[in-house]
């Protein structure tokens, strides 16, 4: 059985987590493959995660040759839709797009990737963030649904903090919050504060108040606990099979935006200070 390489371009969008890669593995042992793999230049530009649980499964992938003219566009505009990415997310796959764009310009213009941003010399790269122009990562961040800043900021957390990044990347922390862990500045609306903003204020928040957010965060805790346990008495096979796929799929998603924030929460457990 044949064994794809992954294109480039697919790796802008974050990968699958490991559950949701199992329960697609198991669709597709029920049901088959219902999405044939879309190949260009012979490399698995869209379903990477189906490819993949196929060859887990000993199943040979149907398959489509990507015959437009933007694959890029292509991928975006199909897991936009089909993935709740968070901003955070969606500014790193710009920037994964800024530094695909400018090794294929390195190809085609050998050492001349000054064409490729709009001139290393132009005034308007003041303040381009890791080699790419301000044009070009505007251009990017409009492909992908978020501002220059946030990718500028997502370049600066790749740059500084890869371990920040990944988190991003994941959807487990906010390109804002990684800015701020990694420049000890607070971010808001998309700007650092000046030093004397910056200074964390208490909250206006009054004992009862703060009383019952505890007693809050307590009970759900507890209540994610219980969830726990029922969801290892449940008979997840079974359960599936007998759900209809809209219905199914309506939970899924349901269900990872909750995921994204109770990863959030667990962020924020971890990391106060």
């Amino acid at each position: 059985m044949k064994t794809f390489e992954v294109h480039p371009l697919a790796e802008l969008i974050p990968p699958m987590s490991d559950d949701e890669f199992t329960e697609l593995r198991d669709d597709i042992r029920e049901n088959g493959l219902r999405e044939a793999v879309t190949l260009f230049e012979g490399k698995v530009l869209d379903g990477r995660h189906r490819a993949r649980a196929c060859e887990a499964l000993g199943i040979e992938p149907k398959t489509r040759v990507y015959d437009g003219d933007d694959p890029a566009e292509y991928v975006i505009s199909l897991n936009l839709r089909r993935r709740h990415l968070t901003v955070g997310q969606r500014s790193a796959a710009a920037l994964a797009l800024l530094d695909y764009e400018r090794e294929q310009a390195k190809l085609r213009q050998g050492t001349r990737t000054d064409l490729a941003d709009g001139g290393e010399t132009s005034p308007s790269n003041e303040g381009k963030v890791s080699g790419h122009s301000t044009e070009a990562t505007a251009r990017a961040g409009k492909r992908l649904g978020v501002s220059r800043s946030s990718v500028e900021r997502a370049a600066r957390v790749a740059k500084e903090r890869p371990d920040l990044h990944e988190k991003v990347q994941k959807g487990e922390l906010s390109v804002s919050g990684a800015t701020e862990l990694t420049t000890g500045k607070r971010i808001k609306d998309g700007k650092p504060l000046d030093a004397a903003a910056a200074k964390p204020v208490p909250p206006k928040v009054g004992k009862r108040e703060s009383s019952r957010s505890v007693q809050r965060l307590e009970n759900l805790v507890h209540t994610f606990s219980n969830t726990q346990m029922l969801l290892r008495e449940i008979n997840t096979e079974a359960a599936v099979n007998a759900i209809k796929e809209k219905e199914r799929l309506e939970w899924a998603s349901q269900l990872r935006s909750v995921r994204t924030d109770v990863s959030r929460l667990i962020t924020a457990l971890e990391e106060s200070r």
